[in-house]
């Protein structure tokens, strides 16, 4: 949930993406020279390596550059790896840059913190959720579509309609149709990828951008019901609404 983190995505890397016969590259926005990993996949910079790194010293530049920079070895690897890069440089630039901390580079000389909301109306105010949700066959339940619009909504709208101070971050990855949530990413189905970000590893969403809850960025209830839905093996709204376990709280 979302990396999270990365604006506007452009399909580079030959990864399936959730959309059938489609392909787009790891979360974050490409920038520079693509680099071609062992896989033969090619990968490039993101927008926010590229800002992170150009708002440093050039002796921090220097030191960051052969993993960070164009030609990196973040870029060498695999799509995961391109992911927690990308979501390193997000969590660098918004800890270092915001408000011009260092002397080599613009930063923000406002020094305001940047917004530490995953909601959709926070994130992109006005903007209509892409999620299909409801009580019915092949979309998901209600109540995920709730759940993903609170807490994962860089993955949810174009960044131009996310509000001026969002993080450099845009969540690339897509599971906000049932198809989606079921279609092949990285070996597995895309809502098992959602489970071990969101619920294994608790850095999706993360917590840097979207502030500390219970578990991660996700309070309880939310990672309650989550979990049992991606337990259940994310069934459809229609089936949801007849498994659903009775003693899972409701959303608050």
């Amino acid at each position: 949930m979302a990396l999270l983190p990365g604006c506007d995505p452009a399909a580079s890397s030959g990864e399936t993406d959730t959309d059938a016969g489609s392909t787009t590259e790891p979360m974050g926005t490409t920038s520079g020279p693509g680099t071609t990993s062992s896989s033969g996949t090619t990968f490039e910079q993101t927008l926010a390596c590229q800002t992170w790194l150009e708002c440093l010293d050039a002796n921090t530049q220097a030191q960051l550059s052969g993993q960070y920079g164009p030609g990196g070895s973040c870029w060498t690897q695999s799509a995961s790896i391109v992911e927690m890069c990308d979501a390193d440089c997000v969590q660098g630039y918004n800890a270092e840059c915001v408000g011009g901390s260092h002397s080599g580079g613009e930063g923000d000389s406002t020094g305001e913190a940047p917004i530490d909301e995953c909601a959709l109306d926070e994130l992109a105010p006005g903007a209509e959720s892409w999620v299909e949700a409801g009580d019915t066959e092949a979309v998901i339940p209600t109540e995920i579509g709730i759940l993903l619009d609170r807490v994962c909504s860089c993955h949810l709208a174009e960044p131009e309609a996310f509000v001026e101070d969002a993080p450099l971050y845009y969540g690339n990855a897509r599971f906000y149709t049932y198809d989606q949530m079921h279609a092949w990413f990285e070996g597995a189905p895309m809502y098992v990828e959602v489970g071990i970000r969101a619920l294994e590893e608790l850095n999706m969403p993360p917590v840097y951008y979207c502030g500390e809850a219970e578990h991660g960025s996700l309070h309880t209830d939310e990672f309650e019901i989550l979990q049992a839905w991606i337990e259940a093996e994310a069934p459809d709204g229609a089936t949801w609404l007849q498994e659903r376990p009775d003693d899972l709280p409701t959303l608050e």
